[in-house]
């Protein structure tokens, strides 16, 4: 819990003077995240996954691995708020660009392949209560 405000004023800091859009303001955007994911505030932490998403698609396109980790990461998020039907969509899409880009031996594309079973369980299991 301690590191959550510092690493939010390092981001910030980050941000302000690197930009948005600089690796090393992605990678203290993807800590903070992951920090808030951690700590299980997914509501918290989907506005930064949403912007690391977003951002990385831009600057490195939608089929880079570092792409293809923020958002499954923000798939994920969204399973544990409710939202599935918002995490479905990215997480088919992730898992078919991973498949075509890495190929089906890749350990990211076999991690996508992991996150859309949980998805799947999840969902499932919503639906039985």
């Amino acid at each position: 819990e301690d590191a959550e405000p510092f690493a939010r004023r390092r981001y910030d800091a980050l941000k302000q003077s690197l930009g948005p859009e600089h690796s090393v303001t992605l990678q203290c955007l993807h800590s903070l995240a992951a920090i808030l994911t951690e700590l299980d505030r997914h509501e918290d932490a989907e506005p930064f996954l949403r912007e690391l998403f977003e951002v990385s698609t831009k600057t490195v396109g939608p089929e880079d691995p570092a792409s293809l980790r923020a958002v499954g990461r923000l798939a994920l998020s969204l399973t544990k708020l409710g939202r599935h039907e918002d995490a479905v969509p990215l997480e088919l899409e992730r898992v078919e660009i991973s498949k075509r880009v890495l190929g089906l031996e890749h350990p990211d594309t076999l991690h996508a392949m992991a996150h859309k079973a949980y998805w799947d369980a999840t969902r499932i299991e919503s639906q039985m209560y």
